[in-house]
């Protein structure tokens, strides 16, 4: 065993220092959650933008005091609710209808207005704007 030895023992100060959001652990987290947050934003579909625009993060302490970060979209700031969620995690074929009974449906295609009672939707694939880099961020 050596001689000489250093115990580092740190009080209840140094220990709220060390966990706080501005000492060591919280600036390391903090950097992670802004990473994940711009691999997020990177991915994400971008027709509007208002998926990317509603991409955001929280710090807070949990019930014990410890830090808790979250990350994801805010639908009240990137448009409709559920949006971020299809586009995160896709959709299955569905049939899309008017909103209003006995209603026709209007879009563009090839340039020319059509309209339709109802149409048949093949679904998307999920992006995964988020969970795909977690893996990276964790490390």
């Amino acid at each position: 065993m050596p001689k000489n030895r250093v115990i580092f023992v740190p009080n209840k100060v140094g220990m709220a220092e060390l966990r706080s959001w501005e000492g060591p652990i919280g600036r390391n987290m903090d950097r992670r959650i802004r990473t994940l947050e711009y691999r997020g934003r990177t991915t994400a579909g971008k027709d509007t933008g208002a998926l990317v625009e509603s991409i955001s993060s929280t710090r807070e302490r949990d019930v014990k005091g410890n830090l808790e970060s979250k990350v994801g979209t805010n639908p009240k700031k990137g448009g409709r609710r559920g949006y971020s969620l299809i586009n995160h995690e896709g959709s299955i074929a569905h049939r899309i209808t008017p909103r209003r009974p006995g209603g026709t449906l209007r879009f563009v295609v090839a340039g020319k207005v059509v309209f339709a009672r109802s149409v048949w939707h093949p679904g998307t694939r999920g992006t995964h704007f988020l969970t795909r880099w977690l893996r990276e961020v964790v490390k």
